[in-house]
């Protein structure tokens, strides 16, 4: 029997519902973090409106106890404390200089006694959320380096509405080697192998102006049929 994978992004939740954005703008004021703060957990959606934020994880794992998750604008975190749900999350943390809204369960809650499809909505969005945590998981343990990073690339593409072509395209977010051996769980050295080898092979290409990734990357016969199986043609 073959892997199953989830329909979700690895370590790149989904936007929230609209008339889920539409309450942090009506309750919540933009606050501007620098690249490094750590928010505090627990009683709180974080909402990220620009910039770049993680959330750090319990790896298990003795020799390298975190990874990271990503969080583009348009998502917002606290998912698995707002279902009470026992979270491994252990730091929620602005990787860039970001612009976030902050919304207190306690002032949600006054919406969702008045709303049991909102109620229902935002449920199923933490759902979506711990479903993508899930997949990021499963792909720690049964994938390689290289595919993990593979998947990371084109789950970025897909969380910024991009899709990939025949030819090159630019990645609109772009990351440090740290950031990416972070995501996919695995040493730097390993990053610093793979990147310059696909460079080599004509796959992947980078300057002050951004990365660029040759859709040719992801044709291999390892990451056909692997992943987004409800979406083949986007390979």
């Amino acid at each position: 029997m073959g892997i199953f994978y989830l329909d979700k992004s690895a370590w790149l939740i989904p936007p929230v519902p609209n008339e889920f954005h539409d309450i942090f703008n009506e309750n919540c004021q933009k606050i501007s973090v620098t690249r490094g703060h750590k928010f505090k957990i627990g009683h709180s959606f974080i909402y990220l409106a620009d910039g770049l934020l993680c959330q750090g994880f319990l790896s298990g794992a003795l020799n390298k106890t975190h990874f990271i998750s990503l969080t583009v604008p348009g998502r917002a975190v606290g998912y698995m404390q707002f279902i009470g749900s026992q979270s491994h999350v252990e730091y929620v943390k602005a990787l860039r200089n970001s612009e976030v809204m902050i919304l207190p369960f306690e002032k949600l809650e006054t919406y969702l006694k008045k709303d049991y499809e909102l109620h229902r909505l935002i449920i199923k969005y933490c759902s979506d959320c711990i479903e993508s945590d899930v997949e990021g998981f499963q792909q720690l343990f049964t994938e390689s380096a290289a595919t993990r990073l593979k998947v990371l690339l084109k789950g970025i593409f897909k969380a910024f509405g991009i899709t990939i072509t025949v030819g090159w395209n630019k990645l609109p977010l772009k990351l440090t080697h740290k950031e990416y051996s972070q995501v996919v769980f695995t040493t730097l050295k390993t990053i610093d192998c793979l990147l310059p080898q696909w460079k080599k092979d004509g796959l992947y290409r980078s300057n002050k102006d951004g990365v660029w990734i040759h859709g040719s990357l992801f044709d291999d016969d390892e990451f056909l049929g692997k992943i987004w199986q409800e979406d083949p043609k986007s390979l």
